[in-house]
């Protein structure tokens, strides 16, 4: 039950990210790369505990998992981006 409710919410997802980003609907089954979006909420979820854990002074926890999440997202556009334009 878990697995057919994390597909409904990666699918429902997928489709509102890649619509609104204008790629389109037949991207959002793409379940590497709903996952791989969908992992960026885990990359926030670490970087947060990690900064907060470590002393980071709450003004600066925010720039510091903005910075995380801008490197994770980096690597999926370096790496997701140069596929998405070979077959388009």
């Amino acid at each position: 039950m878990a697995t057919l409710l994390r597909l409904a919410i990666a699918t429902a997802v997928g489709a509102a990210v890649f619509t609104g980003a204008g790629v389109g609907v037949a991207f959002a089954f793409q379940p590497h790369m709903v996952s791989a979006l969908l992992g960026l909420w885990r990359v926030q979820a670490d970087s947060l505990h990690r900064h907060l854990t470590d002393g980071c002074p709450p003004a600066e926890v925010h720039d510091a998992v903005m910075a995380d999440l801008r490197r994770a997202a980096r690597l999926l556009d370096e790496g997701i981006g140069p596929w998405d334009r070979r077959r388009g």
